[in-house]
């Protein structure tokens, strides 16, 4: 193999090697930045979870107030009223 024909091998096999090299960051790139984006939604999805969970507690503290409420009138209730 003459340096003329070993020369064009080499540059064919560089080619090959930098366009595979481009082609693998391209991929990871893209693969990279849905995984940005699959982070947000997820990170989303827990600060919606958040604010439910403290609705939902929020809503547990109020009806345990209501609760405690009618349970203290029924006894204010039969404490006043007559027995017989």
């Amino acid at each position: 193999m003459t340096t003329e024909e070993k020369l064009q091998v080499l540059t064919e096999s560089h080619v090959r090697l930098m366009t595979e090299s481009e082609v693998f960051w391209s991929r990871h790139k893209e693969f990279a930045a849905e995984q940005d984006r699959e982070w947000e939604r997820q990170r989303e999805r827990w600060s919606q979870y958040e604010v439910q969970r403290q609705e939902d507690r929020e809503r547990g503290l109020a009806m345990d107030r209501r609760i405690v409420d009618l349970v203290s009138g029924i006894g204010e209730l039969i404490r006043k009223s007559p027995t017989t």
